[in-house]
């Protein structure tokens, strides 16, 4: 099982505020395009965790790897041989952190969030929002089965099934 929070997002890299607090008509946050790291955009190196950190972001020896995931992760670093570049989903928590960014689509009319990937594969994840437990039998994805629900300004996913 792996879970991912978003929470509202309101300010800029150096944490300062940029963008109005908008909301939709129930108060929840709308959910904006996160910005890309400015070492990837510009082209200034690769993978995830290359260039300066977003403030909060982790270092890769604070990420709390399984170590199978850590071997994985680092074979992939050494060998170019991530999803991404092979045109494949990034799947996992990846998928935030793709060289193009990542935009979430909140359509509170079918309580779904979509998350597309804005650059390499044109993949997109599905949360759904309207309250669904997981299915007992799950054929496992690059981006498993998500389901979410809001707390107070977060959005918080839980996530199974991730074929990797």
């Amino acid at each position: 099982m792996a879970g991912i929070v978003v929470g509202d997002r309101c300010g800029t890299l150096d944490g300062s505020e940029s963008q109005a607090n908008v909301r939709h008509p129930n108060g929840r946050p709308i959910l904006a395009e996160p910005e890309a790291d400015p070492a990837i955009k510009d082209g200034q190196g690769r993978g995830a965790f290359s260039g300066p950190p977003f403030p909060g972001k982790p270092k890769e020896s604070e990420v709390p790897f399984q170590p199978w995931a850590r071997a994985l992760y680092q074979y992939r670093e050494a060998n170019l041989f991530e999803p991404h570049t092979r045109c494949k989903p990034s799947g996992g928590p990846r998928q935030f952190i793709t060289p193009g960014g990542t935009e979430f689509v909140d359509i509170p009319e079918t309580k779904t969030v979509y998350v597309f990937d804005e650059n390499g594969p044109q993949t997109f994840r599905v949360i759904y929002m309207d309250g669904r437990p997981h299915p007992k039998e799950i054929t496992p994805s690059f981006y498993g089965h998500s389901v979410g629900h809001w707390e107070g300004d977060t959005l918080v996913v839980d996530t199974i099934g991730f074929n990797e």
